[in-house]
C-alpha cells in the first residue's frame, strides 16, 4: 500500500487528492469507456469529474453533444469543443472525458500537449478495440452517436478508428486497454497507475 508522509490516518484518498494537482485527461474512440470510467476515476483519485462533450453543448445551446452536432454542424462543434477544452484546462484537479474526435479539433492538441508539458495534466488513452467499440454503438443506437463520415455510424468505426488512433498515441502518456466488463476495477487500475507514475 501507498504511503504518503504526513497523511491521517483512514484519509489516504483526502490526501493524495491533495498531492494530485493536475489534471487527468481521458482520450480515445468514442464508447471505449470514459464516460463510464471517468466518473469512477475521479472518485478514486478525490477529484472533479467533466464531461467535455457537454461542456461544449452548453456552448452551443444544445441538450448534448448528438444535438449539437445535428443542428450546427460538425465544424462549429469542433470549434466549440476547443473552446470548451481552453476553458476546463484552465482550473486543475479534473479529471476530464474528452470527446472521441476533440484531438482533432482546430488547436485542440496544442492545448493538449502544452497542458502536459506544463506539468499541469496526464493524458490516459483508452485502446479499444475496434469490435468493442461497434458493439457498444449498436447498444446504444443509432441517434446516441451521430455519424462522422455520413455513414452508418457502426460503419465508421474502423475507418476512424486508422485516422485517430496515431493521435491518441501521440497526446497519451499512458495507454490502457479497457478490457472487461468491470469499469470500477479499471478505475482502481488507473488510479493507482497514476499514483506509481508519481513516485
Amino acid at each position: 500500500m501507498d504511503q504518503y508522509a504526513g497523511a491521517p490516518c483512514g484519509a489516504p484518498v483526502l490526501f493524495f487528492a491533495y498531492a494530485f494537482r493536475m489534471n487527468v485527461l481521458l482520450t480515445g474512440m468514442r464508447a471505449s469507456g470514459k464516460s463510464t470510467i471517468g466518473p469512477l476515476l475521479a472518485r478514486e483519485l478525490g477529484l472533479e469529474f467533466v464531461e467535455l462533450d457537454a461542456e461544449t453543448a452548453r456552448l452551443l445551446d444544445a441538450s448534448d453533444a448528438a444535438a449539437a452536432i445535428r443542428s450546427q454542424g460538425l465544424s462549429a462543434f469542433r470549434d466549440a469543443e476547443c473552446r470548451a477544452l481552453r476553458e476546463v484546462l484552465a482550473r486543475d484537479e479534473r479529471v476530464i472525458s474528452l470527446g472521441g474526435g476533440t484531438p482533432t479539433a482546430p488547436g485542440a492538441e496544442t492545448l493538449i500537449s502544452s497542458s502536459r508539458a506544463a506539468g499541469r495534466s496526464r493524458v490516459i488513452f483508452l485502446d479499444a478495440d475496434g469490435a468493442t467499440i461497434r458493439g457498444r454503438i449498436s447498444a446504444d443506437g443509432p441517434s446516441a452517436r451521430p455519424p462522422i463520415f455520413g455513414r452508418d455510424p457502426v460503419e465508421e468505426v474502423d475507418e476512424l478508428l486508422r485516422a485517430r488512433r496515431p493521435i491518441y498515441l501521440r497526446i497519451a502518456d499512458f495507454r490502457v486497454e479497457p478490457r472487461g466488463s468491470d469499469p470500477v476495477g479499471i478505475a482502481r487500475t488507473l488510479a493507482a497507475m497514476l499514483r506509481n507514475s508519481l513516485a
